[in-house]
């Protein structure tokens, strides 16, 4: 590697597919892979950023373990998100403080859509909990975060592994890590209607949030289907244009879940394993085309 060369790491969106992440930084730390240039889309922005504030992985695993499903997931008074995740943020704040993202020790960026007009925005500059509010700010679940005015939601929609931003900060190396394939929705469309007991449970409830919430259960499974949908389609295309250096693909068993966080610890445990070994078994050819 020349003295000249900048590494750049591009983390994929993926839901519980972080914790992947976290295995495969795991392994570039434990090799000395230096990584100069971080840039995440939704999950990989909360990563990412993490890492580009200069904790090492095992100190953001064992932070994270502070962070609930329950933390993202309170009903929201505000029409335009079912979820108020705003408990979430506060402890990731909490965990990696009031910092900015242009006095960080790494060059970072994560992306945002602007729900308004459908631009991507890459945030690389401001309080860095703003720009994560809005990377993991998937439609619908969650109410548009305001910044300078512009209303962003998740930038999976656009750029779901974001290369060609990290190139344009100047990478010339990009190894780009995906969880984002095996985020899949299992749906299956077979209307039903309420069985007596949850009707009657519906019926008791007084909160008109919590009602429409348990009565629409399946709702979650549609929105999330239709931005994988979206993100994956455009991922193609831009991988085809930006190609990364080493793309690693990580394919991983997929609970059904539709969490963030993932309370689970063995869980959690699994599948930061699972990114462990597939970097493992690419550390080399990393290695090599480094040379």
């Amino acid at each position: 590697m020349t003295s000249e060369q900048k590494i750049g790491l591009a983390l994929s969106g993926g839901g519980y597919g972080g914790w992947v992440h976290l295995g495969v930084c795991d392994v570039l730390e434990k090799e000395k892979i230096p990584i100069d240039i971080i840039v995440g889309t939704s999950a990989g922005g909360v990563v990412g950023a993490a890492l580009a504030c200069g904790f090492s992985v095992r100190e953001v695993i064992r932070h994270s373990k502070i962070l609930k499903e329950k933390d993202f997931k309170k009903i929201s008074e505000n029409s335009f998100g079912i979820f108020d995740f705003r408990q979430g943020i506060e402890k990731i704040r909490k965990i990696i403080g009031d910092k900015n993202i242009e006095d960080l020790p790494k060059k970072f960026a994560t992306v945002a859509v602007d729900i308004v007009n459908g631009e991507e925005v890459v945030i690389d500059r401001g309080p860095i909990i703003k720009a994560i509010e809005a990377t993991i700010c998937i439609p619908g679940m969650f109410p548009p975060v305001e910044i300078d005015g512009r209303y962003l939601v998740d930038g999976g929609l656009l750029n779901i592994l974001p290369v060609d931003v990290c190139r344009k900060m100047g990478a010339s190396f990009v190894i780009g890590v995906d969880v984002s394939k095996s985020f899949k929705v299992k749906f299956n469309y077979q209307p039903k209607k309420l069985k007596p007991l949850q009707r009657r449970i519906v019926n008791s409830i007084r909160n008109p949030y919590l009602s429409l919430l348990f009565k629409q259960k399946d709702l979650m499974l549609t929105i999330f289907g239709s931005v994988h949908i979206m993100g994956n389609k455009l991922r193609r295309e831009k991988l085809e244009k930006y190609p990364p250096n080493v793309l690693i693909e990580c394919e991983y068993e997929d609970a059904g879940l539709l969490d963030l966080v993932v309370d689970d610890k063995n869980y959690r445990n699994k599948l930061i394993e699972t990114g462990r070994s597939i970097a493992e078994r690419r550390i080399d050819e990393i290695r090599d085309l480094l040379r």
